[in-house]
């Protein structure tokens, strides 16, 4: 990650983010993994933050995000993860039967 600047700060902050699915499920294969690579890369290039890197494993998702420091590693977060989780739920019903039992 490079140095940048804003009209006050200059700033080079990274952000490491782990998150799994509920239970820990082994969902993230095939189409959904790549519709959640997709989907993290789009979110995260309309609010201007930098991916180091991005690692999506079956049980699991790492990421490695660069952002202003004006925003809470919070909001990115829970901006990641909560539109990431309906979108998925959108495009693949079946797993919220997965793992919500129906």
């Amino acid at each position: 990650m490079e140095t940048k600047r804003t009209k006050h700060t200059t700033y080079k902050i990274g952000y490491h983010f782990v998150w799994t699915p509920k239970y820990r499920k082994d969902i993230l294969t095939g189409k959904i993994a790549t519709f959640v690579e997709e989907e993290i890369k789009r979110l995260c290039e309309n609010n201007q933050w930098t991916i180091g890197s991005l690692n999506i494993q079956e049980d699991h998702v790492h990421l490695f995000v660069g952002a202003p420091p004006a925003i809470a590693p919070s909001q990115i977060a829970n901006t990641l993860k909560e539109i990431t989780a309906r979108q998925v739920f959108k495009q693949f019903p079946e797993i919220k039967k997965q793992l919500w039992g129906g």
